[in-house]
Order: structure tokens, then C-alpha cells, then sequence
């Protein structure tokens, strides 16, 4: 309610006096740490956000689809590819929704990243990894057909390409 109407420190004060009741159940504990997880998110405190997410993931408990969604979240906005990465693998498990074309496209940030640093190695390798995870993602296609093109590997360019057609 506190949360909704914009009184976040409420919500965070209510929620830790929450947890630090000992007579909590284990999932009624598990309830208070998704929505202190919650609180902080709204915050913009992130880091804290994360912890308890962790927290709670580790714990596989009820709430771990919903928590793995979160920590996804925060990993993007913070654009850790790498972790998203792991949570997006573990929340595809558990929820048995596909996840790859996220995956593919946090393969091609990374792409993204390596490039920019001149690891021209590591960003061919997470394209890789991008076509791997997704075959029919069309962004990765093309980042690779346009570090071909400027690498002077026109042939393989074309071939990265062409291959956006059918994605």
C-alpha cells in the first residue's frame, strides 16, 4: 500500500520490522524478503534489492520464479550481461518458458562490448554464443555480417546477411 502511494520508506521500515519477527514461517519470511525486494527496486537501491533476491533464490523457496524475474530485471538495468545470463539459464529451468531469444540478445550486448574494446576475438565468439542460444535472432546476424564487412571479410559478411532473411 506505502509502496503504491509512493511512501517507499514506510514500506521498507514495515517490511524489516516484518523480517526481524521470529515467528515468521519460513514462507511468510520468504514473502517479506520479495517485498522488501520490492521496496528497494522502487528505490533505486539495487544492490540491496539484489541481496535479498539472492537471498531468496538460494534458498529455493516458493517465491523463486518471481525473484529469479527481479534479479533478471535488476541485471539488465545495471547491464551485467553475464549474470543475466546465469538467471535467465536457472529461470528458464524453473519456469519452463524459453528464454533465448533474451539470451541471445545479452550474448550480443556483450558482442557489443567486446567490439568496442577491440576484443575481436571475444565479440565473434559471444555472436557465437548469440546464434547458439537463439538461431533465428536476427540481431546477431547482423552485428556479425557488419564486424565481417569492417574486418574485410566481405564473403562471410554476405553470409551473415543473407542469413537474416530467413531469421
Amino acid at each position: 500500500f506505502f509502496r503504491r502511494r509512493g511512501e517507499v520508506d514506510r514500506a521498507i521500515r514495515i517490511h524489516q520490522n516484518l523480517i526481524a519477527n521470529p515467528n515468521l514461517t519460513s514462507k511468510q519470511r520468504s514473502q517479506a524478503l520479495l517485498e522488501l525486494s520490492q521496496d528497494y527496486l522502487r528505490a533505486g537501491v539495487y544492490d540491496r534489492a539484489e541481496q535479498l533476491l539472492i537471498e531468496i533464490t538460494d534458498k529455493m523457496g516458493e517465491q523463486l520464479d518471481v525473484s529469479l524475474r527481479h534479479l533478471k530485471d535488476i541485471y539488465e538495468r545495471e547491464k551485467d550481461w553475464e549474470k543475466a545470463i546465469k538467471v535467465a539459464v536457472r529461470l528458464e529451468a524453473v519456469s519452463k518458458q524459453s528464454m533465448r531469444k533474451e539470451i541471445a540478445h545479452y550474448y550480443c550486448e556483450l558482442a557489443e562490448m567486446a567490439w568496442s574494446k577491440g576484443k575481436i576475438r571475444l565479440a565473434a565468439s559471444d555472436l557465437k554464443k548469440a546464434l547458439r542460444a537463439d538461431p533465428g535472432c536476427a540481431r546477431a546476424s547482423l552485428l556479425q555480417g557488419t564486424y565481417e564487412k569492417k574486418l574485410g571479410h566481405y564473403h562471410e559478411a554476405i553470409h551473415a546477411y543473407l542469413r537474416i532473411l530467413d531469421q
